[in-house]
């Protein structure tokens, strides 16, 4: 197993998107490196969007209770 399969296999296992997953093993390169990418993007993607989503609730229940309800 080469170090891109062994990125590829822990950034699957790491996102819980199909462990065990082989059909990438037999890929190009750079179809494996774009995998990883896309892995890691929606992982950044949904993280980024539960982040101002829980800042906008814990915003407007903070405005809530100092009376600054806007």
């Amino acid at each position: 197993m080469t170090v891109l399969d062994a990125a590829y296999f822990t950034v699957e296992t790491i996102g819980t998107v199909g462990y065990g997953d082989f059909n990438f093993r037999q890929q190009h390169s750079w179809l494996r490196m774009f995998a990883i990418t896309l892995m890691v993007l929606g992982a950044m993607l949904a993280t980024v969007f539960f982040a101002l989503l829980t800042n906008t609730l814990v915003s407007l229940r903070i405005a809530e209770t100092l009376g600054q309800a806007g």
